[in-house]
């Protein structure tokens, strides 16, 4: 076993999220997952300086 050097794709289950919309999950340091409905929100009001990546295309270099 070695040194984690990179992952991809964020996968939250659902049995250990309580629903709130802008969360930082245990294990991923730094990251802020949102839900879609935020994203919606955050489109519709034509927000700037955010940059929201969906998780299945999310990847973290170490």
């Amino acid at each position: 076993m070695g040194t984690i050097h990179t992952y991809k794709n964020v996968v939250i289950d659902e049995d250990t999220w309580d629903g709130v919309d802008v969360f930082r999950p245990i294990g991923l340091p730094g990251t802020i997952v949102v839900t879609e409905r935020f994203r919606d929100f955050v489109n519709q009001h034509v927000f700037t300086n955010i940059n929201l990546v969906p998780s299945a295309e999310y990847k973290c270099p170490y």
